[in-house]
């Protein structure tokens, strides 16, 4: 609802994060078809319905070490390798999730989407299915299972997610560090896991419609060969063992030295 009762006219609306009342971050920018002009001593109250979509590749770790196996392990089985890694994870992006967090969006706002909850049911009912796979020592199996049930969701990950698994509110979901990062060998899988140790983050305002997220950490050492990272970062959801984002597998160039690595992260959020 705006409220200011003098006269005014606007074609668009901004919404802004504000860090200590002040404007920080423009996260939306509606341009309206035309110019709305409003009289004196009335007010408007916009009604704003919006979509939000995940790309499925930037968080599907398994997709990942399929595809960097496929690329560097010639003739290996890389769906076997892909479910050697961790494969719980909440399958949405979490920089979406604080997106629509900043928005205000609520889970009875998701709950009115349209045909959620059959999307609910069906997400549910696979990966009940998965569940007896997964334990039976098949992980071939498992991967293609896992990966049926993530077609169902790609259309609503977050809502999907949030409402089949009884979260009640948003702000359980946003991120809150990396608690947990695993070595893995792309032709092989998870070969080693570590607590990051120096820890560094930074905030990097490019400009108005870009932010970079600086990461920096180091590992410690291990006899173990890798060449790709898993990252974890934990949330608040307690009430599920799936309750942590993977930033996907990142491969890398080169080689761990034996006494350890640093490694600097960095995550750029531009607007389009």
């Amino acid at each position: 609802m705006f409220k200011k009762l003098s006269p005014y006219e606007f074609n668009s609306l901004s919404f802004w994060t504000q860090v200590n009342g002040n404007d920080f971050m423009e996260v939306a920018d509606f341009v309206l078809s035309s110019t709305i002009q409003k009289p004196a001593g009335s007010v408007i109250i916009a009604f704003i319905t919006l979509s939000i979509t995940t790309p499925p590749q930037f968080i599907d770790p398994i997709q990942d070490v399929v595809q960097e196996c496929e690329e560097y392990c010639p003739g290996v089985n890389c769906n076997i390798v892909a479910g050697n890694i961790c494969k719980s994870f909440i399958p949405f992006s979490p920089f979406n999730l604080v997106f629509t967090y900043l928005l205000g969006i609520t889970v009875k706002d998701l709950e009115l989407t349209p045909n959620v909850q059959q999307q609910v049911q069906q997400y549910s009912n696979c990966l009940s299915n998965c569940t007896s796979v997964c334990a039976s020592n098949n992980p071939l199996g498992c991967v293609l299972c896992l990966a049926g049930c993530m077609t169902l969701i790609t259309q609503d990950p977050i809502a999907i997610f949030i409402i089949g698994n009884k979260i009640p509110s948003i702000n359980q979901l946003l991120p809150q560090g990396i608690n947990t990062i695993y070595g893995i060998n792309v032709c092989y899988g998870k070969v080693a896991t570590f607590q990051p140790q120096n820890v560094q983050t930074g905030l990097n305002v490019v400009s108005q419609n870009e932010v970079q997220y600086i990461f920096q950490f180091s590992l410690p050492s291990t006899t173990s060969f890798f060449n790709a990272l898993q990252i974890l970062v934990s949330t608040n959801v307690t009430n599920i063992n799936c309750n942590n984002y993977s930033l996907g597998v990142l491969y890398f160039n080169g080689i761990p030295l034996p006494s350890g690595e640093t490694f600097i992260l960095t995550v750029t959020i531009s607007q389009s």
